[in-house]
């Protein structure tokens, strides 16, 4: 028996010296060879141990309890990139290709509204002559509106856009395909929007 507890008391002791709550000299009996462990100390020693492992489980249980609330996108500010598709055609007497990447930064107020400003790039390929029309470059936009956050969603009232929010807040993905009539013509529209947070 002692030959155990010989080995066993000092892997403890290094054990809780890892642990996050300390445990001090004070709180564990250090054994020595030849000497007997008593119930009393080696209980006292596993009652730091139990001790230590109890508070770092409460720390931990008080940190994830709050995560659940870390993804609110209240007050935060995300540079968001913007890449899309479209595809035209009437019954083939004309059809074209677009292609349109857009560079935003939006913050999200903690009163509900929200601001966007950044620019804007477009241009369309006339598949039917080959011609290249460059329709926008770098135009700048800006626009504000409300927002409402329910769970990992968030809603924009411009273009009632729900972003997808990761669980840590950090990250917003938007993507959407459109197909239908578009004024003379019928369109497909495939777009991604993904948002990171700088702030």
């Amino acid at each position: 028996m002692k030959l155990k507890f010989s080995l066993f008391i000092p892997a403890l002791c290094f054990v809780t010296a890892l642990s996050a709550d300390e445990v001090n000299d004070f709180s564990v009996t250090t054994f020595e060879d030849g000497t007997p462990a008593l119930a009393d100390e080696v209980n006292a020693n596993f009652q730091a141990l139990i001790d230590a492992i109890n508070d770092n489980a409460a720390r931990l249980a008080a940190l994830e309890a709050g995560n659940q609330d870390s993804n609110s996108v209240s007050g935060s500010t995300y540079q968001v990139h913007a890449i899309g598709i479209i595809n035209r055609g009437d019954a083939g007497n004309y059809s074209s290709t677009a292609n349109l990447t857009s560079l935003y930064t939006v913050t999200f107020n903690s009163n509900g509204t929200f601001q966007l400003s950044g620019s804007e790039n477009d241009a369309h390929l006339n598949t039917d002559n080959n011609e290249l029309t460059l329709l926008l470059q770098n135009d700048p936009v800006s626009l504000s509106g409300s927002y409402s956050q329910n769970g990992n969603s968030v809603t924009t009232s411009e273009e009632d856009v729900s972003f997808t929010v990761s669980a840590d807040g950090n990250v917003l993905v938007f993507s959407e395909f459109l197909y239908g009539p578009f004024e003379d013509a019928d369109e497909s529209e495939s777009s991604l929007v993904i948002g990171v947070r700088i702030n």
